[in-house]
Order: C-alpha cells, then structure tokens, then sequence
C-alpha cells in the first residue's frame, strides 16, 4: 500500500493466490477509513477492500467485497476484525474498567474490603467463582501493589 501523488490515491497492490500478475485497488481515506476498488478485467465486476481503523485505532476491521457488472448490491465476501494488543474489546468509554473483561465495569463489587467493577453476569459468575485471581491479575496489570 503506498499513497500516488500523481493520481491523488492510495494503491493496494498485491498477487492474488495463484496468480502470475498483480493486481492493482486505488483507494481514498476518509473518516477512518481505506477503500479500494477496482474492476476485475475477466468478470467486469468491481471489487472492494475496506479497512477501517475504528474506536481511535484500537480495532481494525477488514472487509472485502464484490458488485457484479451493472449491479447495484455489494456482495460481501470476507471480512475480519483485530484489536490492538492490550486493548479490550468491549471498551467503548472512559470510566471504571471490569475487573475481568478490562470492558467498561458497570457493577460494583467488594473484595477484601475494595471496590472493584464489573460489565456483565458472566464476568460476574468468573469473579464470584475465584475474586482474588481476578483481583491479583487486575492489581499487576495497573501496576498496583497487591
């Protein structure tokens, strides 16, 4: 992937599985995200590739897809969703973090006379199951003393 600054796009270039020649996406960036297309010289149809940098860079999701020639329906066929190493899934907001999922903690619960937080009854049932697993995993991924 690299910018073009005499076609003021970003190019995609890669070989596809089997193939002898690669092929060639121009894209623009705009609101988080990348997409590319081009025009399949055999079939006529337009393929797409998306990347979109979601919640502030913390997720990253991959979405390719097709329209047939004339078609007005986009048709997708793979898509894929990472998150960024350290980063939880359920984060949306700032605010008090489960002490299990590290998601944003919408109940309170005491243990050892703290008070700590949790997202939902599953992360409710893990706690209830070992509390101080949970806590000790929490207090030395904040850096706090257990």
């Amino acid at each position: 992937m690299k910018f073009s600054e005499a076609k003021k796009k970003y190019l995609l270039i890669g070989t596809p599985v089997g193939a002898k020649e690669p092929v060639t996406f121009e894209g623009t960036f705009a609101d988080d995200k990348l997409t590319f297309e081009r025009t399949d010289a055999a079939t006529k149809d337009t393929q797409r590739v998306r990347i979109n940098l979601a919640a502030e860079g913390i997720r990253m999701i991959y979405q390719v897809d097709r329209k047939a020639e004339g078609g007005t329906l986009w048709k997708m066929e793979f898509a894929s969703q990472q998150t960024k190493e350290g980063e939880s899934l359920a984060r949306t907001e700032k605010g008090p973090e489960c002490v299990v999922s590290g998601g944003r903690g919408t109940s309170a619960v005491n243990y050892g006379g703290e008070t700590f937080y949790i997202c939902c009854s599953g992360c409710a049932d893990a706690f209830k199951e070992n509390p101080k697993k949970y806590v000790d995993e929490f207090k030395a991924k904040k850096g706090k003393k257990k």
